[in-house]
C-alpha cells in the first residue's frame, strides 16, 4: 500500500491493519474493496432518508453504513454512524440531523483518501 495512502487512511481514522487482518492479511483484496467503496450507495440512502423524515431508510441506510464502515476499520465513521442507528432502530428521528453532521465529517474524511487510491 502507498505510504501517503496509509497516513491518510490513518489520520482520518481508520484501522488498515485490523481492516487487512479480517480479510485474512490480504492487503491486495483490501484495496480493492476500499477501492469499491467508493461507489457505496449506503451515505447517500442515509442522507436522504434523513432528509425525508424517513426512520425506516435511515435506520437502513445508517445499519449499512455501520457494517461496512465496521468490516473496512473506519472507526470514527463506525463511531459517529452508531447513534444514528440507534436512534433509528427506536423509530425516532431525534438528533439524527446533528449527528448526521458528525458522520459527515469523518466519512468527507475517508472519501478523500479514498479518492486518490488508483
Amino acid at each position: 500500500m502507498d505510504q501517503e495512502i496509509r497516513e491518510g487512511l490513518l489520520q482520518a481514522g481508520v484501522d488498515v491493519d485490523g481492516a487487512i487482518s479480517r480479510l485474512m492479511d490480504n492487503e491486495g483484496l483490501y484495496l480493492r474493496v476500499l477501492k469499491k467503496f467508493k461507489e457505496d450507495k449506503t451515505f447517500g440512502m442515509l442522507k436522504d432518508g434523513i432528509a425525508a423524515g424517513d426512520v425506516s431508510m435511515t435506520f437502513e441506510g445508517a445499519h449499512a453504513l455501520k457494517g461496512v464502515a465496521g468490516n473496512l476499520g473506519m472507526l470514527k465513521v463506525f463511531d459517529a454512524v452508531v447513534p444514528i442507528v440507534e436512534t433509528a432502530r427506536a423509530g425516532s428521528m431525534d438528533g439524527v440531523e446533528e449527528a448526521f453532521g458528525t458522520l459527515e465529517a469523518c466519512y468527507t474524511a475517508v472519501m478523500d483518501v479514498v479518492q486518490k487510491m488508483e
